[in-house]
């Protein structure tokens, strides 16, 4: 299982890239090149002072914020940099902290970080950006209240968090909403897709999924938890993108 999927992420990151630099000719430029690793050595600051818990007996859920000049590198600088950004990431982590099993579904984890905030269009619908989340927050939410009917317990989660989780999640989204639609700032309304891509799908979905193929851990040990942090990494995530975007953006582009 744990080879197969080893293949089948190598597949999935050399048809991103080859997808990503076959439509359009790469031009590296140097200042660009300067601007991204800045935006990289931040990550790599800021996931020193990232916190591990351990909510199913095993260091299976990080909070922090390195996915943040990740996700800026996708929005400003285009996929070609965010693919490359991802793979620089993933490479250099292995190095300054290596570990006895590289494994490339967290690779694939790093690109799509990167990648996904690059591929939403500048020019965004605005009830794409409300719906899309808004229901999905709904199906999450309908999740969690699942599980604190269904007797399972999941270790460092109470049933007064999964409730708590259950209606702060939809309301986050329609407070964001609200505020982005407000103003009716396109740039915004792609920093909170973005945000909710990468926490909604990357984080969620897929690293429980690799966690459960190399350790096997229960899929919704890994899972759950993950929906009750979606609330807060979900606006911090998006509010500090939005300084970013009006402050660095200014200096770096």
């Amino acid at each position: 299982m744990v080879l197969f999927s080893q293949i089948a992420c190598l597949i999935i990151i050399v048809l991103t890239g080859f997808f990503i630099f076959y439509k359009k000719k790469f031009k590296p430029e140097l200042r660009t090149m300067i601007k991204v690793s800045i935006l990289l050595a931040m990550a790599f600051v800021l996931s020193y002072f990232s916190i591990m818990l351990s909510p199913s007996g095993f260091p299976s859920l990080k909070i922090g914020f390195a996915s943040v000049p990740l996700i800026f590198i996708g929005l400003v600088y285009g996929s070609q940099y965010a693919y490359l950004a991802g793979l620089v990431y993933d490479v250099i982590g292995l190095v300054v902290t290596p570990t006895s099993f590289p494994y490339l579904g967290f690779t694939l984890t790093n690109v799509l970080v990167c990648v996904l905030p690059s591929v939403i269009p500048l020019k965004l619908k605005e009830k794409l950006s409300f719906y899309l989340p808004f229901i999905l927050s709904l199906v999450y939410s309908l999740l969690l209240i699942i599980l604190y009917y269904s007797g399972l317990s999941v270790q460092g989660l109470t049933k007064v968090s999964l409730f708590v989780s259950a209606i702060l999640l939809p309301l986050s989204v329609l407070v964001i909403s609200y505020l982005i639609n407000r103003n009716s700032d396109e740039e915004e309304r792609r920093i909170f897709l973005a945000v909710f891509l990468v926490e909604g799908f990357v984080h969620l979905w897929l690293n429980p999924l690799w966690l459960k193929i190399m350790y096997d851990m229960p899929y919704w040990l890994s899972f759950m938890p993950r929906v009750v942090k979606m609330p807060l990494m979900m606006t911090v995530d998006f509010l500090i993108l939005s300084v970013m975007i009006k402050v660095i953006k200014k200096v770096v582009k």
